[in-house]
């Protein structure tokens, strides 16, 4: 007898639709617009095909974008291409006026100049907002290394958001700051 085609479990498929949109635009970041949506398309796959080793569903978003992480480190950091400013402002032209498109451009463009280290930590903690504590989780490492990755990539990415903020971004301090 033919065995049926096994369909995506209903809880996986939930979770799935729960973090598409925020899973979909870390791809973005991480690897640039096509091969983000490969990304993207590639981590999807691994979960289903993983979800009965998730032990803590209350945990997918971390067990999601650490198949992400992995899966960008292992095959798209090494292919990822500088998008160009005006590349970068039609990805965000239809969902924003022109203004916020070029100043999401001018950031994009600045996040292409971190390392992938400290852009995976960025990201994660000030886009997709995750607290310092599951950013290190996620990219499986101590809380002081994602500490000094944000710091890091705060002094390198200074300049381009005074120039964005103007004088509503301070002056960078000496001392370090501290995040939760």
């Amino acid at each position: 007898m033919p065995t049926q085609p096994e369909t995506m479990p209903a809880k996986l498929e939930a979770l799935l639709g729960e973090h598409f949109a925020d899973a979909a635009r870390l791809c973005r970041f991480l690897a640039g617009d096509d091969a983000g949506r490969e990304l993207h398309a590639d981590a999807t796959a691994l979960a289903a095909l993983h979800f009965s080793q998730l032990r803590k569903p209350e945990r997918f978003r971390q067990w999601f974008y650490a198949i992400i992480r992995n899966r960008w480190r292992t095959t798209y950091s090494r292919r990822r291409a500088t998008i160009q400013l005006d590349d970068a402002a039609l990805l965000y032209a239809s969902d924003s006026s022109p203004e916020q498109a070029m100043e999401i451009a001018l950031v994009d463009s600045a996040l292409a100049k971190l390392t992938e280290n400290e852009r995976a930590a960025v990201v994660l903690h000030y886009i997709e907002d995750m607290p310092v504590e599951e950013v290190a989780r996620v990219l499986g490492i101590s809380r002081p290394a994602v500490k000094t990755r944000l710091h890091r990539a705060r002094r390198k990415l200074a300049p381009i958001m005074r120039m964005l903020m103007g004088d509503a971004l301070p002056a960078p301090a000496g001392g370090t700051t501290h995040e939760n």
